[in-house]
């Protein structure tokens, strides 16, 4: 069951380059929708993922605190 008795939701987000500045935002929006598991994945920039920003190690580092 989900945190309002509904059933209980994911939401899987990527992090790149061009979504790590949104993170705390994005933070704040899937506590507020009582969403009971939200994976975060770094991207691993292959495939159709070459095409977006990646992140540097420190720039990393920083979005996993």
């Amino acid at each position: 069951m989900g945190a309002r008795g509904g059933p209980a939701l994911q939401v899987n987000t990527t992090v790149c380059g061009d979504t790590a500045p949104y993170l705390e935002e994005m933070a704040e929006f899937v506590q507020g929708l009582g969403i009971v598991f939200w994976e975060v994945f770094f991207l691993v920039p292959m495939g159709r993922g070459s095409v977006l920003t990646g992140l540097s190690a420190p720039s990393a580092s920083a979005c996993s605190r």
